[in-house]
């Protein structure tokens, strides 16, 4: 085994018990709309990110699917190495394509979609977590501790403004950022649409109340990546 294969091995495992590690570590549930979500997608989309299309696969689907299993959503753990390793690979592609050179249009464009994405992020926190919540943090076999919360339109208004404000400021200054969102954005949707097919045609459950929840996930984690990311690439 080279240099090259040993470190992508090493960078892979790392990266795969960061998003077992995260995704299973935090976890958000509101029992009125039992509404339900956790952060193990900024995870993937980090992971895919920093350390390119077959990291970011290996990470998101193995770490995913290890994190299902650990949680005791076993019948999804099939669907999430496949639909996860997808969602990865195709966020450390697009990510590395970006423009050949960046126009004016681009920063336009990606405006646009930072504010469309701002909109929806607070559109559907509203709409689906608001009231009591359950927030759970854990370190797998040695910490586990669950505090209840009130989640108001008011936090999902902020939310949604620190993100519009930080990423249209990113883009403004690097219009490459904009990539970044769209590769995101485009692996997000291939997630969403994954487990509403698994959920529909394998499971036979009605999957498309599921989408508001698997898209409010998408969302929140691509505000929590895209930080991360920046604070990453500013100290290297």
């Amino acid at each position: 085994m080279n240099k090259t294969k040993s470190l992508t091995f090493t960078f892979s495992a790392i990266f795969a018990v960061l998003v077992f590690l995260v995704t299973s570590g935090f976890s958000l549930y509101i029992p009125q709309t039992r509404g339900f979500f956790n952060i193990g997608e900024a995870a993937v989309y980090v992971a895919a990110l920093l350390g390119g299309p077959y990291i970011g696969s290996f990470a998101g689907g193995f770490g995913s699917m290890l994190a299902d299993i650990f949680l005791g959503y076993y019948i999804y753990a099939p669907a999430t190495l496949v639909i996860k390793g997808l969602e990865g690979f195709i966020v450390g592609y697009l990510s590395r394509r970006g423009f050949s050179k960046p126009t004016s249009r681009s920063k336009a464009l990606g405006l646009a979609l930072t504010l469309a994405i701002g909109v929806c992020l607070l559109s559907l926190g509203s709409l689906f977590y608001i009231g009591e919540a359950e927030i759970t943090i854990q370190l797998p076999l040695l910490y586990n501790q669950s505090v209840t919360v009130e989640l108001i339109p008011l936090f999902w208004a902020f939310i949604a403004l620190l993100f519009i404000v930080c990423v249209s400021h990113l883009i403004l200054k690097n219009p490459d950022a904009i990539w970044l969102i769209l590769a995101m954005a485009v692996g997000g949707i291939a997630m969403v649409l994954g487990y509403f097919l698994y959920e529909q045609l394998i499971l036979g459950v009605v999957a498309v109340a599921e989408i508001p929840f698997n898209v409010s996930q998408m969302l929140v984690g691509m505000t929590v990546a895209i930080y991360i990311y920046r604070g990453v690439k500013a100290l290297s």
